[in-house]
């Protein structure tokens, strides 16, 4: 489902030795697929830092409309940018 990127992060991830290198994996991940895939990196930034903010209890309807772009939209945005639906991205934050 996620390809041999997300493949190479679970292990990673699996063999990192505290939850603070687990989020730094994850942080820096996040970052070099947004940079790499996206023209809209601001608004993308603040999208995944609000999902940051609430552990990922904020609904994709709710996002969405703090930054004026439909649902649909939004889940478009994460499958472009993070190569994964938004939510594998909430069951990541509901790891931490």
């Amino acid at each position: 489902m996620i390809g041999n990127v997300g493949k190479e992060l679970y292990e990673r991830f699996g063999n990192a030795p505290t939850c603070e290198a687990q989020i730094s994996l994850i942080d820096q991940f996040f970052l070099t697929q947004m940079k790499k895939r996206s023209p809209s990196f601001l608004q993308e930034q603040f999208i995944i830092s609000r999902m940051y903010a609430s552990k990922g209890s904020d609904s994709i309807k709710d996002i969405a409309h703090q930054v004026n772009i439909s649902q649909r939209h939004l889940r478009r945005i994460f499958l472009d940018t993070l190569a994964f639906p938004q939510k594998c991205f909430q069951d990541l934050l509901d790891l931490m």
